[in-house]
């Protein structure tokens, strides 16, 4: 069998590039055909999170305060889990999430904990007293070491075998391209995000100019795939970190349609992008999922 021949780094760089630029320059919302019955307003979205960042700035919040939660957990969302998690106390967690008939309990319950101690390492305790990291491959190796922690064999190492989405036409890219392709795209999303920040925007220009460049990030970020496993948890993580600015953090792309599971309207939204279409549908859930997110907060707070 004949090996797979793998250009230059050089010549993979260049194009890989060019084509995030071009990328990004395409972004916008797109509503058909997930959201097409799906009535909002990019304004209201933005005046929403706009609220919800600004409530939080004002607010000392305290144990009770779980709303933050609720979404980066959003498939286990009761109050008593989080309050555990909240409260350090971990050794109760599976026994609650059996009681709740949660399927592997015990490694969903380290799931868990991990992804919490991963939000607390990027957000603080109190998930709004934000860290600056710099934004790069270590970051994200960082970060799948903490959520992979006695969960995933080689955490906080990129994958060394090639790898095909189960059930998908989705091609992830060459293991051995991988650390040149983060390099890359960690390289153009700093030097954008730092653009974007001198620019002055207005506040609504600002989310929305973040939003589409940490739905580029995200996506690419996942068609490199670069670990064996937990990918997407470092990847919505990485994103709440692109949008700790701009909006109430950290939070899942979770947003539900009727007729459809949340997790399927995630999973269309990644596979309509493509080599020749930006993740513009993506990008909407990205802010309807920021919007709900900044709803619940308000409710909760006020």
């Amino acid at each position: 069998m004949t090996a797979l021949k793998v250009k230059p780094a050089a010549s993979i760089n260049k194009r890989f590039m060019e084509r995030l630029g071009e990328t990004n320059k395409k972004m916008g919302y797109q509503q058909k055909p997930l959201f097409e019955y799906t009535f909002f307003s990019h304004s209201n979205c933005y005046n929403d999170i706009l609220k919800s960042t600004q409530l939080l700035k004002e607010t000392n919040l305290d144990d009770t305060d779980y709303g933050s939660f609720r979404y980066l957990f959003s498939n286990f969302n009761t109050q008593d889990v989080i309050t555990d998690l909240i409260e350090n106390n971990l050794t109760d967690l599976e026994p609650k999430l059996t009681w709740y008939k949660v399927k592997n309990a015990g490694k969903v319950s380290k799931k868990l904990v991990n992804l919490y101690k991963a939000a607390v390492y990027l957000f603080g305790q109190d998930f709004c007293t934000h860290k600056d990291f710099e934004f790069s491959c270590q970051l994200a190796c960082d970060v799948h070491k903490i959520i992979g922690s006695d969960v995933i064999d080689d955490c906080g190492l990129f994958r060394e075998k090639n790898v095909q989405a189960a059930g998908s036409s989705i091609s992830y890219a060459l293991y051995q391209t991988i650390p040149e392709r983060m390099n890359t795209l960690f390289t153009f999303v700093s030097s954008e995000l730092a653009e974007i920040k001198e620019k002055n925007l207005e506040e609504a220009d600002l989310i929305q100019a973040t939003i589409f460049l940490g739905t580029v990030f995200f996506s690419e970020f996942l068609r490199i795939h670069p670990f064996s496993n937990g990918n997407g948890r470092v990847a919505r993580l990485l994103l709440s970190v692109l949008l700790k600015d701009v909006s109430m953090v950290p939070f899942s792309l979770y947003y539900p349609i009727t007729g459809k599971k949340p997790r399927d309207v995630y999973i269309e939204c990644m596979e309509q992008r493509n080599e020749f279409h930006s993740p513009t549908l993506l990008a909407t859930l990205t802010l309807l999922s920021a919007q709900s997110s900044a709803n619940t907060l308000l409710h909760l707070l006020n």
